[in-house]
């Protein structure tokens, strides 16, 4: 015999089956989505880096470190290193002469230090805290590039520094070096120093 109650029992289970279906359909795609948004941000994240331009004002003292997205951006502090060494006392940074001292008598029999041919002028404290100065920037920016934090690279750094940080830089960083301007702003605003670079780059 024919029970409508079976019948509605029968349509109430196959709607709850269906549901559970959906839902599950519903969760399994949001799941396969949720990794592929990720990537995607991520990897937005490392396209905006890598169009970033870096500027580095620097002198034999002080290094700052800003971004800049586009030309017409602002510029953002990113990093500020000091060199601590260069105020040490030279007599506590002196490096080792290259070649002894040998004792000679002079003319007179009296016995005195005087250089050998191999004797070289110990290197001043100040280069020699200089040139480790600059490698620590070399080697910082080579980890910031690697690490995909920018694309290109502009030098704003005093004469003398410059002569010895560019030759310091790994190959990977020469190619994306876009821009040198062999002056000292490491005391401008980030507002000012911008407008020192755009100015530089208006002359062509």
């Amino acid at each position: 015999m024919f029970n409508p109650l079976e019948l509605t029992s029968c349509a109430s289970r196959a709607h709850t089956n269906n549901s559970k279906k959906q839902y599950c359909t519903f969760q399994q795609n949001a799941e396969r989505l949720q990794p592929s948004r990720h990537r995607s941000f991520l990897q937005r994240m490392h396209e905006e880096n890598m169009n970033a331009n870096w500027i580095v004002s620097a002198n034999a003292t002080r290094a700052r470190f800003f971004s800049q997205e586009k030309f017409s951006d602002p510029l953002e502090e990113v990093n500020n290193m000091v060199n601590g060494g260069s105020r040490l006392r030279p007599g506590e940074i002196e490096s080792d002469k290259r070649g002894p001292i040998a004792a000679s008598k002079s003319a007179h029999g009296v016995g005195a230090a005087t250089p050998s041919k191999t004797y070289e002028p110990a290197q001043t404290a100040d280069k020699h805290e200089a040139e480790l100065f600059a490698k620590d920037i070399a080697a910082y920016l080579l980890q910031a590039y690697q690490n995909r934090r920018f694309q290109r690279l502009s030098l704003v750094v005093s004469p003398q520094f410059l002569g010895m940080l560019r030759p310091l830089l790994d190959s990977q960083l020469e190619s994306v070096v876009k821009l040198e301007i062999n002056k000292d702003y490491t005391q401008f605003s980030a507002a000012q120093l911008r407008e020192q670079i755009q100015a530089h780059t208006a002359k062509g």
